[in-house]
């Protein structure tokens, strides 16, 4: 919510439902947003070792992009397109908080183009470990 407002914009959190798919609901703008997370898994090892307490993951920036494309293909092969066109799709990278800055989301786009057009989401964010870690990718609806 934090973001919103500091984008100059009002968002309300509404009850979602669970058995829906529902990760949350916000009203935006008028809209009633369905947001849907996916949580990016750079090696099957990593969450491993997040679960001892540590997690290091060595990637070159090529590859952690196609980390991010591929959870928004998977997850845009779930949902109908008019469904998708209310979605806010964020993609959590909390545990890799190097991925939610402008400079990488330019390098997803110079390689994918929007991913909003292609994935036919509202919009598609990256959610880093911080309220000013929240990205956009691309366009967005919101």
């Amino acid at each position: 919510m934090a973001y919103f407002a500091s984008c100059g914009k009002v968002a309300t959190s509404l009850a979602a439902t669970d058995h829906l798919g529902e990760d949350g609901v916000l009203q935006i703008l008028g809209d009633r947003v369905v947001v849907q997370i996916v949580t990016v898994s750079p090696l099957p090892a990593f969450w491993g070792s997040v679960a001892k307490g540590s997690g290091e993951v060595k990637a070159t920036p090529s590859a952690a992009v196609d980390w991010i494309n591929d959870a928004i293909v998977e997850k845009a092969k779930l949902y109908a397109s008019a469904d998708k066109f209310s979605m806010l799709l964020a993609i959590d990278v909390v545990h890799l908080g190097v991925l939610a800055s402008p400079d990488f989301a330019a390098r997803y786009q110079d390689r994918y183009g929007d991913p909003s057009a292609s994935s036919g989401f509202g919009a598609v964010w990256l959610i880093g470990p911080t309220e000013r870690s929240v990205v956009s990718i691309g366009s967005s609806r919101w």
